[in-house]
């Protein structure tokens, strides 16, 4: 069992916590095709198999033996901010047309202006559990393509300060684990999620048990 932990430069923000395995899809993709590109329409042939290619052990079931992101809960400080987009008046000229006559519309369109709120969390380090036989490769693959953790990276959010990978005894993989897969239920959360790469399509959603898969 392994543990990898990140020290941020600030906060983080996100929706559902991102999961050790889709982090690695992410960069295993960056270094395999030089681009990550989400598609909600992907034809079943182009889909990646990452049970195949991923430095990482997987559940008889399908799924990865890796956590989802864990941090102190006890000194983590939850916040709301707010990310915003304005057009400039003084910038009208810049602004072409054509032939044709428009004026600039602030309340829809390519000139919108936005003033949306992000969940934001601060925490010093957050940290995953996962199995792996190639320790080496996970850290290749984390220090050569993966700099931001979570949502919003493009406006500096979830910046990776440093990160370290030691073996531990044990951890809990606690993720999303589809609810088909258990005959009785164990006490968890139950949520409509992804539980396997890519975690933003949509065939990958179902009814899923949030626990230790570990047990």
């Amino acid at each position: 069992m392994y543990k990898i932990t990140f020290q941020l430069a600030n906060q983080i923000s996100f929706i559902d916590r991102p999961c050790f395995d889709g982090i690695l899809a992410y960069a295993w993709t960056k270094e395999e095709f030089g681009t990550v590109q989400a598609r909600l329409s992907i034809p079943k042939e182009e889909i990646i198999d990452f049970t195949k290619v991923l430095p990482v052990k997987v559940h008889e079931n399908g799924y990865f033996l890796a956590s989802h992101m864990h941090f102190d809960c006890n000194s983590a400080i939850e916040q709301t901010a707010s990310w915003k987009k304005r057009w400039a008046n003084k910038h009208d000229h810049l602004a072409d047309f054509g032939k044709s006559y428009r004026k600039i519309d602030v309340g829809r369109g390519q000139f919108k202006s936005y003033d949306m709120p992000i969940n934001l969390l601060s925490a010093p380090e957050v940290w995953f559990f996962f199995e792996t036989e190639n320790p080496d490769c996970v850290y290749r693959l984390i220090s050569k393509h993966i700099f931001y953790l979570g949502k919003k990276r493009s406006q500096g959010y979830g910046e990776i300060s440093t990160f370290e990978i030691q073996q531990v005894e044990d951890g809990p993989i606690i993720r999303p684990v589809p609810k088909r897969f258990y005959e009785t239920l164990p006490p968890g959360e139950l949520k409509y999620c992804a539980w396997k790469p890519p975690y933003w399509l949509p065939d990958n959603f179902e009814i899923c048990l949030i626990e230790n898969s570990s047990l």
